[in-house]
């Protein structure tokens, strides 16, 4: 699913994946994130609006998330962006 979700600002960037010799186990190469622990008002109407923004890119896809919750959006320094990650 994740790879279907690629190309929006406020989803997680999956750069690569790889498969063990088993073919039991993937391993994803994702973008540098992090928690933001301590939200001020703005912080907070950020995420909101970085959510609702990829939530209605992946509806434009037809894909649901199902879990979305805070430990489910991560920070982006880089970008100053939040960004939602753990698409099942």
């Amino acid at each position: 699913l994740l790879a279907q979700a690629q190309g929006h600002p406020n989803i997680v960037k999956l750069f690569d994946f790889k498969e063990n010799e088993g073919g039991n186990c993937y391993f994803l190469i994702l973008e540098e994130l992090e928690k933001l622990i301590f939200f001020n008002p703005v912080d907070l109407m950020n995420l909101f609006v970085s959510v609702s923004l990829a939530l209605c890119f992946l509806q434009e896809k037809k894909i649901v998330h199902r879990d979305v919750k805070l430990s489910n959006i991560l920070y982006s320094r880089k970008n100053t962006n939040f960004k939602l990650i753990d698409f099942d």
